[in-house]
């Protein structure tokens, strides 16, 4: 397996973990005992620091909420799905984006759906909040994808050139 592949793999697996984590809270909450809601608590107190978490914008399961809002976990899940469809469309090794252009596609309605949310013009709901996120995760996923795996080659490469044994062959 190419190193492209490899990067992508583990890029692919580590989303796919964090979505685990979104849906593992309110799971391992309802669970009880005192270590799956300890657990719970953990990834509730980590998920925090990215996302409000308001319980009236979050998705339930077992009558506890997700580890963050809806539109966070729309931009999650469907960042997944872009990363997982990616090869379909793209090499791993073409190293393109797409035109930034998209980027408004992506940030435009997810930005507007809040600021008349909070103008008091439009009122901003489940529905919306999960179409616009996950415009947004599947775009992002778009962009952020090939410029990670530029990185992460350019990082193996430059290991490689100053010697380094550990990443000798991998950077093809």
């Amino acid at each position: 397996m190419n190193l492209s592949k490899r990067i992508y793999t583990a890029f692919v697996l580590s989303a796919g973990l964090w979505c685990v984590a979104i849906v593992a809270a309110p799971v391992l909450y309802a669970l009880g005992g005192a270590g799956g809601r300890t657990f719970a608590e953990a990834l509730y107190l980590g998920f925090s620091r990215i996302c409000h978490q308001l319980d009236g914008r979050s998705l339930h399961l077992f009558g506890a909420k997700f580890g963050v809002c809806v539109r966070c976990t729309s931009i999650y899940f469907s960042f997944f799905l872009g990363l997982l469809l990616y090869p379909f469309f793209r090499s791993l090794d073409s190293g393109s984006i797409p035109n930034v252009r998209w980027l408004l596609v992506a940030v435009f309605p997810m930005a507007a759906d809040a600021a008349l949310n909070d103008l008091g013009i439009h009122r901003s709901d489940e529905l919306t909040r999960v179409v616009t996120g996950s415009v947004a995760g599947f775009i992002f996923a778009l962009f952020i994808l090939p410029l990670f795996l530029e990185a992460l080659k350019q990082l193996f490469i430059r290991r490689n050139l100053q010697g380094d044994s550990r990443y000798a062959g991998q950077a093809q």
